[in-house]
């Protein structure tokens, strides 16, 4: 009978964790202006338009725009991967 409670409240506390709600809009939008100012704007720029030729400028850029999840998940995995290395 033990195996059965631990096993429903293990159940619970993972699908929970999944099920937890969404970020708004805004709180997305400023934890993304957080992520930019860490890791891209030294190269791209607080506007994003790059360097010359040597750094590609991501406003406007069609590659993003044309991949948008892929480019977020880009993202997402990024700053995972650099707070786990850190």
């Amino acid at each position: 009978m033990k195996f059965y409670l631990l096993l429903y409240l293990f159940g619970l506390g993972f699908f929970g964790y999944f099920l937890k709600p969404q970020k708004s809009k805004s709180e997305s939008i400023r934890m993304g202006a957080e992520i930019y100012n860490d890791l891209c704007y030294r190269c791209h720029g607080l506007d994003g338009i790059g360097q010359d030729e040597m750094i590609p400028p991501l406003k406007s850029s069609d590659y993003l725009l044309n991949n948008i999840e892929l480019s977020i998940a880009g993202l997402k995995y990024v700053e995972a991967f650099l707070v786990i290395q850190i």
